[in-house]
């Protein structure tokens, strides 16, 4: 066995997706097409030119219609702190199917306009675009596809569940840390474990290391975080574009001892307003990592890192930590939905110039090529960074499918065969008894449907 083995673990970094792109209008900041109109927060904004440029004018106050009767809103305005309302229960603010709505869905955000989420207690909540923020969502449960909720039930079966006897979380918290999201990870981490708890066979540690850009010096001393955070701290001060939030995770042996490693780290300053519209999932996906790497090392024996890349190509360990930490972090399925199409829409329309998936060739010769980026000589595309945007996506939609269609318990075969495979094709074979290619030609079709509904080429 190594010891002090460092990189194991292929960690998510929310640098690497791109800033999300529809701000809202300021008066006087720059803007991008005269004549262009944008309402936020009970204003309609115009972009009119001024001189030589375009910026936005002070707006003009608009009404909209008192809708019949209303879901009840959390509060009207952004909590910035730990409030003082007690916590809900997982129960209460979690659902597995939305309260039907006859009314104006008052608590409705659409996902290609701008989702801003908020903490109580140590709870999320969501903003509507009435500015009022909400726990629920009052669509039906027909506003979404059949695999979409077969996968969400899947893995929202115990809701109240919070036992993880086998792992034992060791907190390292900055006092820099923004005091009311240390609840929330915590909670979340407390939820994620428990829906895993039984994988692992014996109890282990698992070190959570949180941290601002305050904590250089610190960082500094732990060779993990000095590798991985501060190029990320550099961005934040430089304040040159929009915050994002950097998580890592995975497990591995140092000193004889096999334990779990996880950090997530905010900037200081963090505006919730003001982020990109994934940071709720963090927790859930980087310890997701933990339990790859574990099922990876169960036996605790060295497998070899190349070995490691071979059998997890980056869809299957990105695309699953998204799909499971987007269905199980934003507490009902209208909002998993929201943010799985939008991660899906985003991600496509901004990378459209590697390739357009128009029929269900085109989506399987995506999966193959995602499959193979770290691991081929040679690429199809000429720019592989832009297909590693593509794993995150387009491989949350391939493990949404395999949960749908197999269960938890058909992913959790995955992982088990990860302990003795050599090559993904196993993985797959050991799993579900298909081909690999029989296995991408089944989800083609749900990924050009998807493709089809959140239509990220008409703009």
């Amino acid at each position: 066995m190594r010891k002090g083995v460092i990189g194991l673990s292929l960690f998510l970094i929310f640098s690497l997706i791109p800033a999300y792109s529809a701000s809202p209008p300021k008066a006087g900041s720059v803007c991008s097409k005269q004549g262009l109109t944008k309402t936020h927060q009970g204003k309609k904004y115009t972009c009119t030119k001024s001189g030589k440029k375009l910026k936005w004018d002070n707006g003009v106050s608009v009404k909209s219609a008192a809708p019949k009767q209303t879901p009840s809103p959390i509060n009207s305005s952004m909590p910035t702190e730990a409030t003082t309302v007690p916590p809900s229960s997982p129960s209460s603010t979690r659902s597995a199917t939305p309260t039907p709505s006859h009314t104006k869905l008052t608590d409705y955000v659409t996902y290609k306009g701008q989702m801003i989420y908020g903490v109580q207690g140590n709870q999320l909540i969501r903003r509507a675009e009435s500015g009022e923020y909400f726990q629920t969502d009052s669509r039906p449960l027909s506003s979404f596809s059949e695999i979409r909720q077969k996968a969400y039930a899947e893995l929202n079966k115990n809701l109240t569940n919070t036992d993880h006897s086998n792992i034992e979380f060791v907190y390292q918290i900055s006092p820099s840390y923004p005091e009311n999201l240390t609840p929330f990870i915590k909670r979340e981490l407390d939820e994620s474990a428990a829906l895993w708890n039984d994988f692992f066979k014996k109890k282990f540690k698992v070190n959570v290391y949180m941290v601002t850009e305050k904590d250089v010096d610190y960082v500094n001393s732990v060779r993990w975080l000095k590798i991985n955070l501060p190029s990320s701290f550099s961005r934040w001060e430089n304040k040159s574009e929009r915050p994002f939030v950097a998580g890592g995770g995975g497990f591995w042996e140092e000193s004889g001892e096999w334990r779990g490693n996880l950090f997530f780290a905010f900037p200081s300053w963090i505006n919730l307003e003001n982020i990109n519209a994934e940071w709720p999932m963090i927790a859930m996906h980087e310890f997701l990592h933990v339990v790859q790497d574990y099922a990876f090392y169960r036996n605790l024996t060295d497998r070899s890192r190349n070995l490691h890349e071979v059998i997890q190509p980056i869809h299957f360990r990105e695309g699953s930590a998204n799909a499971i930490s987007f269905l199980t972090a934003f507490r009902n399925i209208g909002w998993s939905s929201d943010a799985l199409d939008w991660n899906f829409w985003m991600h496509t329309r901004d990378n459209k110039s590697v390739r357009v998936i128009k029929n269900e060739a085109d989506a399987i010769a995506l999966m193959n090529e995602m499959e193979c980026l770290k691991t081929c000589e040679k690429l199809t595309s000429n720019d592989p960074s832009k297909i590693w945007y593509w794993t995150y996506a387009y491989g949350a939609i391939m493990y949404e499918w395999v949960l749908a269609t197999y269960g938890l318990d058909g992913y959790k075969r995955m992982l088990d065969q990860l302990v003795t495979a050599t090559a993904f094709e196993q993985v797959i074979q050991g799993a579900f008894g298909i081909s690999k290619n029989e296995f991408y030609r089944n989800v083609a079709p749900y990924i050009l449907e998807t493709v089809r509904r959140t239509a990220p080429y008409d703009n």
